[in-house]
């Protein structure tokens, strides 16, 4: 049931594939809102899945803690300021000047839960929807001890069973942001696998979890946090399954998907402050502002990717 992996073959071109869509996703669902949030939290799950595992895979072996936080914090640090700096003249364009405050201290360094937690008052246009942002922080401050953790292997299994029964439990009386506690999860989940480099090769077991998350559909009602969070995470695995044991074509691995990766968090920051044409009154018009929105947010995270390059030490 169990076998090695190396999460780096198929898995890694394929992740950068599915991350790729997941962005989309997050475009897509962002602009249309609706029930478009179940894509959106799709594309969250394998952003968190894929972050987990690379993240172990690559700190496996050791982590020395000094270049550990250094390597972390400056990889993350350089493109989250330069596409925080269009967001802050997107919002100057726009008009909105609640700029000057503790909350967008906060925001700028993708912190707004945090601000939250503390009781202060989000007024900040800074930091929109951007929540998993404050996940990838706690992620990354808190690898090295989940490393001691996760590379024994009851260590890891016991974490996981105990963190997916917690994220749905919380899901369910303590709302952060659009599913947290379950992207939560997914950011666990991949770090047990990337530790440990096993992964499920039995077909029966991925289509019992399958079934497991249909009959759980059939039963949910639609505000039930838990219920919800339950029957899409069981459903989600299935995905997981794929992304790592099919090897997707080559088209797809070495074409525009995968050359994405500088462009993820460009995106991700920017894309709900550049959309065109979002609330016109006409579909069409509203169709077409998207796909303008869609072209802007390219080319500025494009620029971006190539701002951060000259900029990243070398």
């Amino acid at each position: 049931m169990l076998n090695p992996i190396d999460p780096y073959k198929p898995g890694s071109d394929n992740l950068r594939v599915g991350k790729a869509v997941a962005m989309g996703l997050v475009v897509i669902g962002h602009f249309y809102s609706g029930q478009w949030w179940v894509p959106v939290l799709f594309g969250l799950w394998i952003f968190a899945f894929s972050s987990g595992l690379f993240s172990a895979v690559r700190y496996r072996p050791e982590i020395r803690l000094r270049d550990y936080y250094r390597t972390r914090i400056s990889r993350l640090l350089l493109p989250l300021m330069t596409a925080q700096l269009v967001v802050i003249l997107a919002c100057l364009a726009q008009g909105r000047s609640e700029l000057l405050n503790i909350d967008s201290i906060f925001a700028l360094f993708g912190l707004t839960r945090f601000s939250v937690w503390l009781g202060i008052e989000r007024i900040s246009p800074l930091g929109n929807g951007l929540w998993f942002l404050n996940l990838l922080w706690i992620f990354y401050f808190s690898l090295p001890l989940l490393r001691k953790i996760l590379l024994h292997r009851w260590g890891a299994w016991i974490t996981c069973a105990a963190g997916f029964i917690g994220a749905m439990v919380l899901e369910n009386f303590q709302w952060q942001g659009v599913f947290f506690f379950s992207t939560a999860f997914a950011f666990l989940f991949g770090a047990s696998i990337g530790f440990q480099k096993i992964w499920f090769t039995s077909s029966g077991l991925v289509l019992a979890v399958l079934a497991a998350a249909v009959v759980l559909l059939i039963y949910a009602k639609i505000d039930d946090g838990m219920m919800n969070a339950t029957w899409l995470m069981l459903g989600f695995f299935p995905v997981f399954h794929l992304l790592l044991t099919v090897r997707l074509p080559s088209k797809l691995t070495s074409g525009l998907f995968g050359k994405c990766d500088a462009l993820f968090l460009p995106v991700y920051v920017t894309h709900v402050y550049l959309y065109l044409g979002k609330h016109a009154d006409d579909a069409w018009m509203r169709h077409l502002g998207f796909a303008f929105s869609v072209l802007l947010i390219y080319l500025i995270a494009t620029f971006l990717s190539r701002v951060n390059e000259k900029l990243r030490p070398t």
